[in-house]
């Protein structure tokens, strides 16, 4: 219950962010992430820490393009390799029950969300805030946005497919929230970014 605590203020203060503080942000939330995720939590977000850091550290010469795919690659690899998968039924159900045996309809969904999606807001922070070069979230969003427009005509070329509902509708899903869960933390951290200017010029004035 120690770490659910930290939520609130970290989410506050994900609107007065700056680039310096976003791995202090990403350590942050990996304190929950790691209380729902149970014992494989640790090699992951070292893998996940890896990573990104030999993609953030590339030369200069690679282009934004390969470096914002290799990103997203590698977050979508996370998602999988965590045992997680485009499934309902593939959902991690006993993170809800972490920090109590009785389910409470907002903490258990919390907990459960916090399993599914944490390892891709993490990430995301790392991509939309570590990163000097805007240009590659630009493309981020991108790829993001032709997987769900893959999903979207996946589900309507499928529609009267027996498989509708247990493989197709699923993945559209998974697919929205991935794209609501990018741009939330890429309008979050550009809300911050503004928030930091306005008071810079405020107190030039």
């Amino acid at each position: 219950m120690a770490s659910l605590a930290l939520a609130p203020p970290l989410l506050a203060s994900l609107f007065t962010i700056n680039r310096a503080s976003v791995f202090s942000h990403a350590c942050l939330l990996s304190t929950p992430l790691l209380l729902v995720t149970g014992p494989s939590a640790v090699s992951s977000l070292l893998l996940l820490g890896v990573q990104f850091y030999a993609i953030s550290n590339l030369p200069k010469t690679v282009a934004p393009l390969p470096r914002a795919s290799l990103f997203y690659f590698g977050l979508r690899h996370a998602f999988f390799a965590t045992n997680h998968a485009c499934s309902f039924s593939a959902l991690q159900y006993n993170a809800a029950f972490v920090t109590t045996d009785e389910f409470n309809f907002y903490t258990s969904g919390l907990l459960l969300a916090m399993n599914t999606f944490g390892w891709d807001v993490i990430g995301l922070l790392l991509i939309f805030g570590g990163d000097k070069d805007a240009t590659i979230g630009g493309w981020y969003r991108w790829f993001q946005m032709l997987e769900t427009l893959g999903a979207c005509l996946s589900v309507s070329v499928h529609r009267r497919h027996l498989m509708i509902f247990a493989i197709f509708a699923p993945r559209f899903s998974f697919a929205v929230l991935f794209q609501v869960l990018c741009e939330a933390v890429a309008g979050g951290l550009e809300l911050g970014r503004g928030n930091i200017r306005g008071r810079g010029q405020k107190v030039k004035k």
